[in-house]
Parts: C-alpha cells; sequence; structure tokens
C-alpha cells in the first residue's frame, strides 16, 4: 500500500511566506495609488475651471480672475468676475487637498492670480505648476484660448492649430 501524496511543513511555509510577501506588496502600493488618483482628480478640476474661465471670458464679454490661494486644507480655487455673473455659473470646488502648492513661471506664491482679459483676448501665458506630496504637474498655457499641454508634452514643445480644446495628457 502506497502512501498518500501529501505536502511538507517546508512547502507549506515557503507558499505563506510567498503569499504573505504579495499580500504586503499590495498593501504598500494601495495607499500610493490613492493619493495619485486624488491628486490627477485635482488637476482634473484645476483644468476644467481653466476651460470654464476662458469660455465665460469669450461668451460673457467679462474679464475674469481664477485665483489660488494656498492653506492647511490645500489650495483653495476662486473665480473672481470683474461683472456680475449667474452665481450657478461659477461654482467654486472644495478645496483641493491633493494640492500643496501652486506655482506660475517658476514663481511660487501662497496667492496667485491669473487674468483673463476680454478687452485683448488674453489668457495667461507661461507654465502653471501644481505641486502635490509626491508629484508635480506641470501645465503650459498658451497665451490665447487653445490647448494646455500638460505633462510630457510641455517639455516636447508640440503644437496644435487653433481653434483647440483643452487635453489632459499623463
Amino acid at each position: 500500500m502506497r502512501k498518500k501524496a501529501s505536502f511538507t511543513l517546508l512547502e507549506l511555509l515557503l507558499c505563506a511566506a510567498l503569499v504573505a510577501f504579495a499580500l504586503g506588496a499590495v498593501t504598500l502600493s494601495i495607499p500610493r495609488f490613492i493619493a495619485n488618483e486624488r491628486f490627477e482628480k485635482d488637476v482634473k478640476v484645476v483644468l476644467q475651471k481653466i476651460e470654464l474661465v476662458t469660455e465665460l471670458m469669450l461668451d460673457c464679454d467679462s474679464s475674469i480672475t481664477l485665483a489660488f490661494d494656498e492653506s492647511k486644507e490645500g489650495v483653495q480655487l476662486s473665480i473672481i468676475p470683474a461683472k456680475e455673473l449667474p452665481k450657478k455659473w461659477i461654482r467654486v470646488p472644495k478645496p483641493l487637498k491633493e494640492i500643496r502648492s501652486v506655482s506660475f513661471d517658476g514663481e511660487r506664491a501662497c496667492h496667485l492670480e491669473l487674468l483673463y482679459d476680454c478687452e485683448v483676448g488674453g489668457c495667461p501665458r507661461g507654465l502653471l505648476t501644481l505641486e502635490g506630496k509626491n508629484r508635480k504637474q506641470t501645465l503650459s498655457l498658451p497665451g490665447f484660448p487653445g490647448k494646455i499641454k500638460r505633462g510630457e508634452e510641455v517639455l516636447s514643445g508640440k503644437n496644435a492649430p487653433y481653434p483647440q480644446e483643452i487635453f489632459s495628457f499623463t
């Protein structure tokens, strides 16, 4: 009579160690993944507000300021129109908790204002840098209503013809 095939204690311990190692690796990467997703969401909110301010400037023929204020809770966005606009058009989001600081063309400030001037049709031109705890995102603002370049596109200097939409690339 043959013995039933079974696992040795060493094989069982090796399998348990491999499972523990895999679970540990996954557990360590989940918080980083969540923080990166929250940062991306906050960057998308900034892109949406830039698009909104540009559209309001062009459609309502009103100069508008997009203000960034740093606080302990994160960065707070404000839309400040030169003339009265309906409140539902300029809803302000909650503080962007994953964005810690904002700089424009390398100049960091606790309070930053970007003016969208309807009289000259001018939008800010330069590099808007959003910094998080572990990430940094640079947006290239073209200076006229057009495509905002992001990430690798900023470094490559690719241009697209006008009219353009605001896109986000990672």
